[in-house]
């Protein structure tokens, strides 16, 4: 059991490692301090992911927690005297993490703090929380709302309802969390959730209630914690509010150390307070020569998207990587047919499942308030945001899973990833890569090593941002008012799925075709009478599968405030990415079109290559379009293995 001796009367800290990064001189080593109940155990899941983040990642158990030295009576008797004995208290303790920090630098012989960027060095971090080991602001107290109430004696019962209290999930206003240090006591903490979600999405569910029973035996201490930390609770605060500003205030010892306070958005209203305080104490109070102080939000904090991986093919290891994301309503599930073709083309087929789909977090109120506004700029921003969640996924999953990299010998390339969107989808891939220069720069230096291409595949129009063509010119129930609201999902579902005899000037003469003679060509309506082979596909899906790979609900949940921002923002995005190539540029451009898909496809194929001729210059992208012929909108679900190997050949 790793121990640490932390004064000459035998108390030891029990702590857990996760090691210096192999390879590296100059990681940081971050010491984590936990809170109540739970102990420093909390802290495991984040070590597998130490070491590829240049990180050392250290936990420490305090008094009283496993492994460590509990308190004795005399110890704990103090926090039950006068203000200065229960200071007395807390100074010990903190000097016991100082003894703690200054032995394991010794011991460990961990990387000073040098000049250079990401260089080694030690953080310090707690929980942002106002209780005894953070801040206290004793003049808010009245407004923390939810908190179960402070007993001596605490029971089971107490001990359980803290911790799903503390575990749950909050759905602030979006006013409190956006611009909380401007607001007054009462306006904030009118702001602030006084109950947790009710009847919460699984991604919500307290974190408590998430926990095996194997979890909380390596993460919870329900028989000694409290036994300090209620006294704790009984503290003076005053002595909180000196330490506060002993701390923060005077910055004569260490005055290079950063201090930043981390929120999270859903956490209790208790844990908004803290921050809520010192912000608005650094914005109209906060002394001259006093440290400075951030204050970050903790966005997304428990954000994930759902994939499903057909799994690196068996007979090689220079595999390519293609990563799927779905369109509007139809999920990951839709490549279904395509993954367990994967292996026989020599690819790793990944479908990832968008935010507000099944498995993947849903969008917070906070999120989508932007979309309800005509505010161009917050829209541009979550649309950037989804974009930078894709490249986090791609990140995550290179480095989780070890892909093998791009790869050139004798002119031959193997391995790397490439990205194929299909319809709406196509909007997300284009954001990230249009924002690429705004990811972090190890972040674009990793995706540089792996990048193949982007395959644009079969987007519509609007997607694009392109212009709305007149009702005369091309028929869309999309933008057709004359259908009852309650029939535009089914009406557009079968329009989108059906096939469309297009004119062989359109079909053969795109890229070069003028306007009128391209809408002239376009078909108003999809085949009439068509054989079974060509039947709108969602009427050949039994309705198991159709539920499978659909979630109808989307569309009023986030789906219809998605495609309402101004399309220039789309548009924007999209200029962006044909003109610049100086980050990845590299990666290939393709934009695959499908010849029997509806004409808000063709029409977005025709506006790319309208877009290519009057953006080409030196340093703007190449972009490859490829038609792929006899396909309808559909074609990866109707003909897997037929749009696998048109695939193959193009990543």
């Amino acid at each position: 059991m790793p121990v640490a001796p932390v004064d000459n009367r035998g108390t030891h800290l029990y702590y857990e490692d996760s090691g210096s990064p192999q390879s590296s001189q100059t990681y940081t080593t971050i010491v984590a301090i936990h809170g109540t109940i739970y102990h420093g155990g909390m802290f495991r899941p984040i070590f597998p992911f130490a070491a590829e983040n240049n990180l050392r990642f250290v936990t420490v158990n305090l008094r009283d927690y496993p492994g460590s030295t509990p308190s004795s009576p005399a110890e704990l008797s103090a926090l039950l005297g006068d203000p200065e004995g229960q200071a007395g208290w807390l100074r010990d303790r903190g000097i016991e993490i100082a003894a703690f920090l200054e032995w394991f630098i010794r011991s460990e012989h961990i990387p000073q703090t040098t000049t250079v960027v990401n260089g080694g060095s030690e953080s310090f971090v707690g929980d942002p929380s106002p209780h005894p080991f953070g801040l206290d602001f004793s003049e808010i107290a009245d407004f923390v709302p939810g908190r179960p109430p402070i007993i001596v004696r605490p029971t089971q019962e107490w001990v359980e309802w803290f911790l799903l209290w503390i575990s749950s999930y909050y759905h602030h206003t979006p006013a409190t969390l956006s611009s909380f240090e401007a607001l007054s006591g009462p306006d904030f903490m009118s702001g602030c959730a006084q109950a947790p979600i009710t009847d919460p999405r699984p991604e919500e569910r307290p974190t408590l209630l998430c926990m095996s029973e194997e979890e909380r035996r390596d993460a919870l201490d329900y028989i000694h914690a409290p036994r300090s930390c209620v006294p704790m609770a009984l503290i003076d605060k005053s002595v909180f509010l000196e330490n506060m500003r002993r701390a923060l205030w005077d910055c004569s010892v260490w005055p290079h150390l950063r201090v930043t306070l981390v929120w999270c958005e859903m956490s209790p209203g208790e844990m908004l307070v803290g921050s809520w305080h010192l912000a608005k104490q650094i914005r109209e109070a906060w002394p001259n020569g006093a440290r400075k102080v951030s204050v970050k939000r903790m966005e997304n904090a428990n954000h994930f998207l759902f994939y499903k991986d057909s799994g690196a093919p068996p007979h090689t290891s220079a595999y390519v990587t293609l990563v799927l994301i779905h369109g509007a309503v139809f999920h990951g599930a839709i490549y279904r047919r395509i993954l367990k073709h994967a292996t026989n083309h020599d690819l790793r087929l990944v479908a990832v499942n968008l935010r507000d789909y099944p498995g993947s977090s849903r969008f917070t109120a906070s999120e989508l308030d932007p979309l309800g506004k005509s505010d161009k700029e917050s829209q541009a921003l979550l649309y950037k945001a989804r974009g930078h969640e894709l490249a986090s996924f791609l990140i995550w999953f290179i480095r989780n899973e070890k892909i093998p990299p791009l790869t050139t010998e004798e002119g031959k390339a193997t391995g790397g990833l490439s990205l194929l969107s299909w319809s709406w989808g196509t909007t997300m891939t284009i954001s990230m890569l249009a924002h690429a220069e705004s990811l972090p720069l190890e972040f674009q230096e990793l995706l540089d090593k792996y990048w193949r291409s982007h395959i644009a595949f079969d987007t519509p129009a609007y997607a694009l941002g392109a212009p709305t063509p007149a009702v005369e010119e091309m028929y869309s129930p999309l933008s057709d008012r004359s259908i009852p609201l309650e029939d535009v999902g089914q009406v557009t579902s079968l329009w989108v799925s059906s096939y469309f005899a297009h004119s062989q000037s359109v079909i053969n003469s795109l890229p070069s075709l003028p306007r009128d003679e391209f809408f002239s060509g376009l078909a108003k309506v999809a085949m009439p009478d068509p054989p079974a082979s060509h039947a709108p596909t969602l009427q050949r899906m039994t309705a198991a599968e159709l539920a499978e790979v659909s979630d109808p609900s989307v569309i009023d949940r986030s789906h219809l405030l998605m495609v309402s921002v101004d399309p220039s923002i789309l548009s924007d995005n999209l200029r962006r990415v044909l003109c610049k190539s100086s980050i990845w540029p590299r990666l290939r451009a393709i934009f695959v079109w499908c010849e029997m898909s509806p004409p808000e496809m063709v029409y977005g194929a025709w506006y790319m290559c309208k877009l290519i001729r009057e953006t080409q210059s030196s340093d703007g992208r190449e972009v490859v379009i490829e038609r792929m012929g006899s396909a309808n909108h559909f074609v990866i679900w109707e003909e897997p293995e037929i749009a696998l190997e048109f695939l193959a050949k193009l990543v």
